[in-house]
C-alpha cells in the first residue's frame, strides 16, 4: 500500500471519527504570533504532569488560530485575562482536529474560555501570597520608607507613550522641583515584563539617588493585574529595595 493511501485512510478515519469540536486544556509551549495583517497564530500546545521531579511531558500537538479567529479571540482574551496569549499560560481551548497526508496532525483553534486562565493565574498568585508571607516578605514595599514629598523619581515608561508626557506635565506645574530620570521600557506586549524587570536591574545599584520608583502602566492594563501581569507575582518586585510607585496613564500610548 503506497504512504499517501495509507495516509489518506488515516485522515478519513479521523474526520469521520472526530468530527466534532472537543474542548481541551492544555498549556502553551511555544506561540508564534501573526507578523502582518492576514498571518495567523501558530502554537505548540502541551500536556505536563507535574512530579516531585519536575514537569514531565505527556502529550504535545500543534494548533493554528486562523488569521480572522484571531482578530477576535486574541483582544477578547486579554480584556478578560489581562494577559496576551503567550507561553507559559495554561488555557481551555475548543479544537477541532485535522489530519494531513503531508504535515500530520494538528488542531484549529475554534474558541478560547479566558474564565479558566484567570482561575489558573489567581491559583499562582495566591500560592506566591502564600510562600512570600511565610518569608515575611509580603509586605516589604509597604515597609520601605517613602519620603513625605518624593522629589528625586526614576520613571519606568516607554518615552513615546501619552500617560509619561501627562506625568511630566503634572510635575511642571506643581510648586515642587523634580528631579526625574526616566530608564526607557516595553509597557505593553509579550516582552513588557522582562523589560520591566531590566529597567529595575538597571536602577537597583543606583537606588540611593532616588527618593522612589514610579512604573507608568500602560492604558488597559486592569488594576486587578498590576503588577501581576508585570512581575508575574515574583518576588523582585516585593524585594526590591526602593519604593515603587505604580502610576495609570490617563490617556492614549504609543510604544
Amino acid at each position: 500500500m503506497p504512504l499517501a493511501e495509507l495516509l489518506l485512510r488515516v485522515k478519513q478515519t479521523l474526520t469521520d471519527r472526530f468530527a466534532e469540536s472537543y474542548w481541551v486544556l492544555a498549556e502553551i509551549a511555544e506561540l508564534t504570533p501573526p507578523r502582518h495583517d492576514g498571518a495567523h497564530c501558530y502554537l505548540t500546545l502541551t500536556d505536563q504532569h507535574r512530579t516531585g521531579r519536575g514537569a514531565e511531558l505527556k502529550a504535545q500537538a500543534r494548533a493554528t488560530i486562523w488569521s480572522q479567529r484571531y482578530q477576535a479571540l486574541a483582544p477578547a482574551f486579554y480584556e478578560a485575562t489581562g494577559q496576551e496569549l503567550q507561553p507559559g499560560l495554561k488555557v481551555m481551548l475548543r479544537v477541532q482536529i485535522k489530519f494531513h497526508e503531508q504535515y500530520g496532525l494538528s488542531l484549529d483553534v475554534l474558541a478560547l474560555d479566558p474564565t479558566y486562565t484567570v482561575g489558573d493565574l489567581a491559583r499562582q498568585r495566591l500560592d506566591t501570597v502564600r510562600k512570600l508571607t511565610a518569608k515575611g516578605l509580603l509586605d516589604r514595599q509597604k515597609r520601605l520608607p517613602l519620603a513625605i514629598g518624593p522629589q528625586r523619581l526614576a520613571v519606568i515608561s516607554s518615552p513615546t507613550a501619552a500617560g509619561f508626557q501627562d506625568f511630566m506635565q503634572q510635575l511642571s506645574e506643581s510648586v515642587f522641583d523634580f528631579s526625574v530620570t526616566l530608564v526607557p521600557a516595553l509597557m505593553q506586549g509579550t516582552e513588557a515584563p522582562a523589560s520591566i524587570r531590566a529597567a529595575l536591574d538597571h536602577i537597583r545599584p543606583r537606588r540611593r539617588y532616588f527618593d522612589a520608583v514610579v512604573i507608568i502602566r500602560a492604558v488597559g492594563e486592569k488594576p486587578t493585574c498590576w503588577p501581576s501581569t508585570i512581575m508575574g507575582w515574583r518576588p523582585p518586585w516585593e524585594l526590591f529595595p526602593c519604593p515603587l510607585l505604580p502610576a495609570s496613564a490617563t490617556s492614549a500610548t504609543k510604544q
